[in-house]
């Protein structure tokens, strides 16, 4: 049975826990099984369940909360068959008619669409966009034709388009304009991930603390990021810790900023510096 923890870190995943090989370096391992007993570790993420368990798996940290699609889907554990409505403390989705105006909009357009509910991620090309995807998660998507959405009601916890940046620059655009309940994030030029407004990684902060860990106060959590989706997640928590890789606008807000993820700095900072918290 596990100790009761005396502080909760939060840490996204891609471009922070992650070292240059997409994986769990043994530093970052180690570092953490060190202080295990005392600090309970999140993962919160933009991708789907099925790409974050086998990370919890790699800690041992099932049995403590998994976000997914920055806030849209959280679990309070992922032992068994996860998916179980017992297990799932948040679950907030873009509405199915969304979803179709939006794959209705882009039927010609040379863009990827994908869209993730729960652990499905159905997409409408299977060329190299989604291999990069498959590769970088070790999931695997669905490949649907282009009338897909039109005629299946599918809920997306996250829609996900990718392609050339002028493209992708004008779907940025028309969804802006003719969506006022979406979140657009730019994770890189080629890239829209769509949410709810109603969904962040800071509200899965306020929504985790309050339901799975009441007894802490909010000033002993600690977060660490790299991107726009983790400026929420900063604003939520007691210590914010940005990779030296992050974007220039979180490292702007972060109480502190460690090595990159390509030379472990998560796991640097657990070991040299928590002592500052």
């Amino acid at each position: 049975m596990p100790m009761t923890p005396s502080k909760i870190i939060f840490s996204d995943i891609d471009g922070t826990l992650l070292d240059k090989n997409r994986a769990l370096s043994p530093q970052t391992l180690t570092a953490y099984q060190k202080i295990r007993e005392t600090h309970a570790l999140v993962l919160i993420s933009s991708r789907m369940p099925k790409g974050m368990v086998y990370f919890q798996e790699e800690l041992a940290i099932q049995h403590y909360p998994l976000v997914s699609y920055n806030g849209g889907l959280i679990l309070e554990n992922t032992k068994g068959d996860y998916l179980e409505p017992a297990n799932i403390l948040f679950d907030q989705s873009i509405f199915h008619e969304t979803v179709k105006h939006i794959s209705n909009y882009l039927r010609n357009k040379d863009l990827n669409l994908s869209v993730y509910s729960y652990d499905n991620w159905y997409t409408t090309k299977q060329d190299q966009w989604t291999a990069r995807e498959e590769n970088n998660t070790r999931t695997q998507a669905q490949h649907v034709n282009d009338f897909y959405f039109q005629e299946h009601k599918i809920p997306a916890h996250k829609i996900m388009l990718m392609g050339d940046k002028f493209e992708i620059d004008q779907a940025y655009t028309f969804i802006e304009n003719n969506f006022q309940t979406l979140d657009l994030y730019r994770s890189k030029d080629t890239y829209i991930e769509i949410a709810s407004k109603k969904t962040s990684k800071g509200i899965a902060v306020q929504k985790i603390m309050t339901e799975v860990f009441p007894a802490i106060n909010i000033k002993n959590t600690l977060a660490f990021g790299d991107n726009y989706n983790d400026i929420p997640l900063f604003n939520a928590v007691g210590t914010s810790i940005a990779v030296a890789n992050g974007k220039p606008e979180l490292k702007e807000i972060a109480n502190f900023v460690c090595a990159g993820n390509k030379e472990h700095g998560v796991a640097a900072f657990l070991n040299t510096s928590l002592h500052l918290i």
